[in-house]
């Protein structure tokens, strides 16, 4: 990724994400600094050994769902000056455009990005149960919960009219928090598209968030449960 060799030009950016890779159990935290077509570079809190195949979410401002990506490190380089963020690593991406992928998967939901988050989270759960560190993200465990709390929940409310009541307000509080943050983060994304495209947009944007929280819950209990990757 030298810049004599760079096919695309290249622009900056500060996207806060996290990687994980597999053939060094071990996850961190990364920033994006600047991007291209083919890649990206990023600033690490941990090394990473260079031709690691790594996975990684990126979340955009304005946008409903991060992106879950794989990449190659090219490069790692040590930064002194900065102590959260230590190293410098250049990413080459090994989906194609992976960036345009996810923008139309945000609003056209297909499986490829329900294949991203679920592999991504089965990853995050066998990492967290067997290389624990003392960073680990409450976050990460929270899809969990929430899947655990609509299958239990819907268990007692079988036996329990009031559970029942309860369990059903909390659902659809769940079900219109999702519906209301993904119309206003459309109606304030910057586009060319209409309004009237735009609202057409919010139950589909809604069924795919809540089919990724799903999808993750489901996967980072296969993960935590698994005896290999």
């Amino acid at each position: 990724m030298a810049a004599n060799k760079r096919r695309y030009s290249r622009l900056d950016s500060v996207i806060n994400g996290t990687f994980l890779s597999r053939e060094d159990n071990a996850c961190g935290d990364m920033l994006m600094t600047n991007f291209s077509r083919d890649g990206f570079k990023a600033a690490l809190n941990r090394p990473i050994v260079p031709g690691r195949i790594i996975q990684f979410q990126m979340r955009y401002l304005n946008y409903t769902m991060p992106i879950f990506a794989t990449g190659k490190v090219m490069w790692v380089k040590a930064k002194n000056q900065d102590l959260t963020y230590g190293f410098d690593a250049g990413i080459q991406l090994i989906e194609p455009d992976a960036v345009t992928r996810q923008k139309a998967s945000e609003y056209d939901f297909d499986n490829w990005h329900i294949k991203q988050v679920a592999e991504f989270a089965r990853q995050r759960g066998y990492l967290a149960k067997h290389f624990p560190e003392p960073g680990l993200k409450l976050s990460c465990f929270v899809p969990s919960f929430l899947l655990g709390y609509f299958v239990l929940g819907a268990i007692v409310s079988f036996f329990s009219i009031n559970m029942a009541l309860i369990y059903s307000a909390s659902i659809m509080a769940y079900f219109l928090s999702i519906f209301a943050t993904s119309a206003i983060w459309l109606l304030v994304e910057k586009s060319q598209k209409s309004g009237v495209k735009k609202m057409a947009l919010i139950v589909p944007v809604s069924a795919a968030r809540i089919s990724a929280h799903i999808s993750y819950g489901v996967f980072f209990l296969r993960g935590l449960f698994s005896r290999k990757t």
